[in-house]
């Protein structure tokens, strides 16, 4: 990943589009291809566009250790399983083949992780696990994970 840092007040409208320029040669050392979509987030530096660690504990350490102990699968099998059911997807030209596969939860906005996190819950919801809203874990019960989960 490559991660291209300006200011952008006070930019002339040459300057500006000069920045939006460089941004289409960046990526991997490869210019974009212009028949695909992609998102660029730009925020004020002072709160991340991308999902909240508050978030990925939850995920990790509530919801699927909750999954994981109602079904016997492993927590990174259930992630894996759950990124290719409810996650977003993403294109890589592999030699002139198009491959599709899912996006990394820490590629999430926070908005993208909710939806994530309500698709998963809703899941086991519907298998009768219920697993215990965000808001009612105490900040020092999220942390006891599984050695391979990296938060």
């Amino acid at each position: 990943m490559i991660l291209l840092k300006a200011k952008l007040n006070n930019l002339t409208k040459g300057e500006f589009n000069k920045f939006f320029a460089l941004l289409g040669t960046v990526v991997s050392g490869k210019k974009l291809d212009t028949g695909t979509e992609y998102k660029i987030y730009l925020t004020d530096g002072k709160d991340s566009a991308l999902r909240s660690n508050q978030q990925n504990k939850y995920l990790w350490g509530v919801v699927y250790k909750t999954l994981s102990d109602a079904t016997g699968f492993e927590i990174g099998e259930l992630h894996e399983i759950f990124k290719l059911k409810f996650g977003l997807r993403t294109r890589f030209d592999f030699g002139g083949e198009v491959i599709e596969y899912p996006l990394s939860t820490s590629k999430f906005t926070k908005e993208e992780m909710m939806t994530y996190l309500d698709s998963v819950i809703r899941w086991g919801a519907e298998r009768g696990i219920e697993i215990p809203d965000a808001k009612s874990i105490p900040d020092e019960i999220y942390v006891q994970l599984h050695s391979d989960n990296k938060i």
